[in-house]
């Protein structure tokens, strides 16, 4: 019997918790940014400076690496690389600091 009673009351609070929920505001602080996508060739431009990190894209495309590199100003490039094919995406992303 007490093991009902709980589950009812655990019920009702999910239930309250739920409905209580609401959307957040937009937030009046926005940032102005946008990563284009732009074509590539075969090789990295050594003017957008150092990599900066290399992170997996494997729940997507398997096989798949990004590499990440940031020039002197701040802008920051992405660079697909498949892995088993050693080739490059065709496109890469770029994110402009402002």
């Amino acid at each position: 019997m007490a093991r009902k009673i709980l589950l009812l009351l655990a019920a009702m609070l999910f239930s309250i918790l739920i409905f209580s929920c609401q959307k957040l505001p937009e937030s009046s602080v926005g940032y102005s940014f946008a990563m284009e996508e732009l074509p590539i060739g075969d090789t990295i431009p050594l003017d957008w400076g150092v990599l900066i990190s290399v992170s997996s894209a494997h729940l997507q495309y398997p096989g798949w690496v990004q590499l990440w590199f940031q020039d002197k100003e701040g802008n920051v490039y992405m660079v697909p690389y498949d892995v088993e094919v050693k080739k490059f995406g065709k496109f890469y992303r770029y994110l402009k600091r402002k």
